[in-house]
């Protein structure tokens, strides 16, 4: 069974997620994770979904915008584990983790080619496509309903 948790920044756990950035994000486009992709990790609430063995398997960023919005980024889920639902569990995990934070939206840039998985979870286009990192992207964001 699969156990989510917050990750303290610069544990052993987080480096994990650095690497999980590395071969998910950034591989694939040529890149590498540089100083700047990781410079307010610090401010940021960061988020693993762990296996049985304690390994990292996913993970996702939510970097505070203001007193109501948070922005989900960096979400990664390791190839071996992807199409079992874990990226459906985690960013359940993280809409709970900013609604115990009072934060009423989350907002994101999803790639062109995530922007499915985010409707599915109720997630809404705001504007037009724009390019990061190399690629199409949405600005897309969820209104947080208040859980009874």
């Amino acid at each position: 069974m699969m156990q989510k948790k917050e990750i303290e920044y610069g544990s052993r756990a987080y480096r994990q997620t650095l690497d999980l950035r590395q071969k998910i994000l950034r591989e694939p486009l040529g890149l590498e994770l540089s100083k700047k992709d990781k410079a307010r990790d610090p401010e940021n609430i960061i988020l693993g979904v762990f296996s049985k063995e304690n390994a990292l398997v996913a993970c996702v960023y939510l970097q505070p915008v203001d007193r109501l919005q948070i922005q989900l980024r960096q979400m990664a889920v390791d190839t071996a584990f992807q199409n079992r639902g874990i990226g459906r569990e985690l960013l359940s995990f993280a809409e709970e983790k900013a609604r115990s934070g009072s934060y009423r939206k989350i907002v994101l840039h999803a790639r062109k080619i995530a922007v499915g998985f985010y409707k599915k979870s109720g997630y809404k286009i705001a504007g037009d496509v724009f390019e990061e990192v190399g690629i199409p992207h949405y600005s897309m964001y969820k209104v947080l309903e208040k859980q009874l």
